[in-house]
């Protein structure tokens, strides 16, 4: 047992001693008498230039609900540390060495918009020291910002979010925050992201003076403007709810006989519910604007509700029972039976009407008026033969008899008619409102179509080109 701990000691010692003396003696030379804690500039009086660089990998999501942005990516911060330099001929041409960050001066860096629930989104590594102090750190990270989400044009929209950087503790006077050449950001490494195309990455400095603090501090904000990819939304809601709004046509073109007219319209108004509430679960419940797609839903709820009353009022008229309510007015059959269909271009029948139908009143109408007794005088006058009141009185029985039965198929033929008129009106509506309703559509459509920001190409700014 003795053995086996002494070959192990044995082994450690010269694993220990194996190592590269240069280097340790380096570290052991640049450490003597540092403290982590002391900003490395040699007059305390000057700021401490710190230049950043934002590297984004991907944008993971953006979260429209708790308006939230997802990134991963890195931030390259550059200083100079005074302490950190040595001559390179001394330690056998060694120009760079790898200390761990919690072991030498790194600036309290700081995502100030911040969504995270550890707010610090740097996985922190080690840092590259060079032989002129130059001091290089590439922390990855996963950067959660809030972004305040304009869902106005949605699903044609873009977003402008932003990542706020900035020292938290030092002042400006005292650490000086600079982006580097060009707008400090570098996409490529970038990943297409499937929802979201990255339009353009700015960088801006900014010098606020905070209510809290009496000092100003400085800070970089990153503006990433990205573009909704609306494919998908336009494959999955727009077509299928402009589709539906057109059943609302086939309402009316469907006759009332039919008997499954109301059925489709109330299946019709259900299925445009079924898409409102498919883009409410994706919307944040703000009232500060109105999506374009919510707009035309509400718009196609609309009339689509007005379908259904126009078709109600249609089935009314056709199943019109005019033996309780009576025939129609003069001016309702002007108005039904002569101006509407004329403006809707019925076709006139050869009776001079638009409808096939004729009016019974002249029907019967001799036999109704026939005198039986200026008959028999005449036939007296023309025969010598007396008179055969036996027959007469016959007669007229049957033309009693007659007379009923004229008055009551006049009657029966007079209100099949008033019915046929006010099925000949409810044809009329049913006409008027698929004009009223494709007008409609068209309009709701057409409206929205060019109120899509990609179709208006004033709405906004021109792209970038480059990102994709």
């Amino acid at each position: 047992m003795k053995t086996g701990h002494i070959l192990v000691f044995f082994l450690g010692s010269f694993i220990k001693a194996s190592g590269d003396p240069i280097e340790a003696q380096l570290l052991s030379d640049l450490f003597y008498n540092y403290t982590p804690m002391e900003r490395p500039i040699n007059q305390h009086r000057n700021a401490l230039k710190v230049n950043l660089k934002l590297t984004i990998q991907q944008i993971i999501d953006i979260d429209e609900k708790n308006q939230i942005m997802k990134a991963n990516g890195w931030m390259d911060m550059t200083w100079n540390n005074y302490r950190m330099n040595w001559i390179p001929e001394h330690y056998d041409n060694l120009t760079k060495v790898r200390i761990p960050y919690d072991r030498i001066w790194v600036p309290d860096l700081l995502l100030y918009n911040s969504a995270s629930e550890r707010f610090d989104p740097f996985i922190h590594t080690h840092i590259t020291v060079d032989h002129k102090g130059n001091n290089l750190y590439v922390p990855p990270a996963l950067f959660e910002s809030t972004c305040k989400i304009d869902v106005s044009n949605f699903p044609f929209d873009r977003q402008n979010c932003s990542l706020k950087f900035g020292i938290w503790t030092y002042t400006g006077e005292l650490v000086d925050l600079q982006f580097e050449k060009g707008n400090g950001t570098d996409i490529t490494e970038y990943m297409p992201n499937g929802e979201w195309k990255l339009i353009s990455i700015d960088a801006q400095r900014h010098y606020i003076d905070y209510k809290c603090c009496p000092d100003k501090f400085v800070d970089i904000t990153f503006y990433i403007c990205l573009e909704r990819r609306s494919m998908f939304y336009i494959i999955n809601l727009v077509l299928p709810c402009i589709l539906n709004s057109l059943l609302t046509l086939l309402t009316f073109i469907l006759p009332a006989q039919a008997g499954e007219k109301i059925t489709l319209s109330i299946t019709v108004l259900l299925a445009q519910i079924v898409f409102m509430l498919l883009v409410m679960e994706s919307m944040p419940a703000t009232s500060d604007a109105t999506p374009l797609i919510s707009k035309y839903f509400t718009f196609s709820l609309f009339y689509v509700c007005a379908s259904v009353g126009g078709t109600v009022v249609v089935l009314s008229l056709h199943y019109f029972v005019p033996e309780m309510w009576g025939p129609m007015s003069p001016a309702m059959r002007k108005l039904w039976l002569e101006f509407l269909p004329k403006l809707l271009h019925f076709k006139k029948h050869e009776n001079g009407t638009y409808m096939v139908a004729e009016d019974p009143s002249q029907k019967l109408k001799c036999l109704c008026n026939y005198d039986i007794r200026k008959d028999r005088y005449e036939d007296e006058k023309r025969s010598s033969q007396q008179p055969n009141y036996q027959d007469i009185r016959m007669l007229r029985n049957v033309h009693r008899h007659l007379r009923y039965v004229a008055h009551k198929f006049a009657s029966d033929e007079k209100w099949e008619f008033a019915r046929l008129e006010w099925q000949f009106a409810a044809s009329v509506l049913d006409r008027l409102c698929f004009y009223f309703f494709t007008v409609m559509v068209f309009i709701a459509t057409l409206s929205t179509l060019f109120a899509v920001p990609s179709i208006n190409k004033g709405f906004y700014p021109p792209t970038v080109e480059g990102y994709t």
